[in-house]
């Protein structure tokens, strides 16, 4: 009767420290995954007008005075062309404003919280390479936007910022 009683009492035991080193576990496996999230906020360079931009995509072609910018969907994710998004003519005035990006993140982002001002300096429309995602703020007209004001950025130097060692990247 005594050794099962023993027995009983070790075997409690051994399942509470077992819970306790599972429990004890799971908390600390939470707080050192934790420190990888992180949350950016961009504040909106004072030289873009206020609303949000009637069309921003990737930059696929341009003749003349009018670029093609191929819409994203939704669900396509961030650097990805969509296959077949809608393509919308971006007709460039000689009163259009254009701005390329300069945006320096600084250093390489990490876990927490961090705000980022945007700059921009105006540009010239040669600069728009297919590497460019394009923001345009106009005024629509039949199936094309006339462009008040037209900010592009370079994919590949918002890859360099995001990523320390990019020279994998295109």
């Amino acid at each position: 009767m005594q050794n099962k009683k023993l027995i009983l009492v070790l075997v409690f035991i051994v399942l509470v420290v077992g819970a306790a080193a599972f429990i004890g576990g799971r908390f600390l496996n939470q707080n050192f995954s934790s420190t990888g999230s992180v949350s950016v906020t961009l504040i909106p360079a004072i030289e873009l007008p206020i609303t949000l931009p009637d069309v921003t995509g990737a930059f696929i072609e341009r003749r003349d005075n009018i670029i093609i910018v191929e819409t994203k969907s939704l669900g396509a994710s961030a650097g990805t062309r969509s296959e077949g998004g809608p393509q919308i003519e971006v007709i460039i005035t000689s009163e259009t404003i254009i701005y390329r990006e300069t945006t320096q993140l600084g250093e390489p982002l990490s876990g927490g919280n961090q705000t980022i001002q945007q700059t921009v300096e105006e540009a010239a429309l040669d600069g728009i390479n297919p590497q460019s995602m394009v923001m345009v703020w106009g005024r629509k007209s039949g199936d094309r936007i006339i462009t008040v004001v037209l900010m592009y950025s370079d994919t590949v130097m918002i890859k360099r910022e995001l990523f320390e060692d990019c020279e994998a990247c295109p």
